[in-house]
């Protein structure tokens, strides 16, 4: 069963399918326990790159992390309340 994860505001939102066996390999990622990317879910039916840096998170959606087709950018210190949050729904 895949899990949904939405991010919204009043200008954009967008849908990421992953699949149960990745939710944990994801919020692992997004605490920073794990290497700088992750792929991982799937939106408009392509994939989901996850990139961390030292400032940022990008969200990037397409054939891959270099050709990708939209893109979004989220304060890295998010990334903790973001892998919570995904953890309460597991």
């Amino acid at each position: 069963m895949d899990h949904k994860i939405k991010f919204s505001t009043d200008d954009y939102e967008v849908n990421i399918y992953i699949e149960q066996t990745k939710i944990l390999d994801l919020v692992s990622y997004l605490k920073g326990h794990s290497k700088t990317e992750y792929h991982g879910g799937n939106s408009a039916k392509s994939e989901v790159h996850w990139n961390l840096d030292d400032d940022y998170l990008y969200l990037l959606v397409g054939d891959d992390q270099e050709a990708w087709d939209i893109g979004f950018t989220f304060e890295r210190m998010i990334c903790e309340q973001i892998a919570e949050k995904i953890s309460d729904y597991v």
